[in-house]
């Protein structure tokens, strides 16, 4: 098994709501991605539509010990504060393994399901890093036996 730190990189890809707002005529929704006392931001969607917004971003966030990692979904406002959509909670401890994995997490607004967020996921812990980054073999110290080398 991995180490528990390591590198989480998380790539946003789509969510799928249950229904469209009734409030607002055009949404430009964002999600604030927080693990431990990280926190990510997207940017407005530019795609999708209110319903199923899409994007293309790629997150990195360093893990250490965080087990949760929650998402927020809300709709960027120009003159009021933004719109809280709705948010959702999902234990990471399945997604330390190294690897593409897609994931998704269930989303709530007032304890009643909203929709999904689709994710890709990948993980490389710490130890992995390290022997990535370490001396090659050639280059490490050999012990050779004899009188000359």
């Amino acid at each position: 098994m991995f180490g528990t730190s390591g590198q989480l990189i998380i790539k946003p890809n789509m969510i799928e709501l249950k229904k469209d707002r009734d409030l607002i005529f055009k949404a430009a929704p964002y999600c604030i991605f927080c693990f431990g006392s990280q926190k990510k931001i997207t940017d407005h969607c530019k795609e999708g539509g209110e319903k199923n917004p899409l994007w293309e971003e790629v997150l990195v966030f360093e893990r250490t010990t965080e087990e949760t990692l929650t998402v927020q979904l809300w709709d960027r406002e120009h003159i009021n504060p933004d719109d809280f959509i709705c948010e959702g909670t999902i234990n990471i401890t399945h997604l330390l393994k190294s690897g593409a994995q897609s994931v998704y997490m269930d989303l709530y607004k007032k304890c009643e399901f909203f929709g999904k967020l689709f994710m890709e996921t990948d993980f490389t812990s710490s130890s992995k890093i390290v022997e990535l980054t370490g001396p090659l073999y050639s280059e490490s110290n050999h012990l050779y036996v004899g009188n000359k080398f």
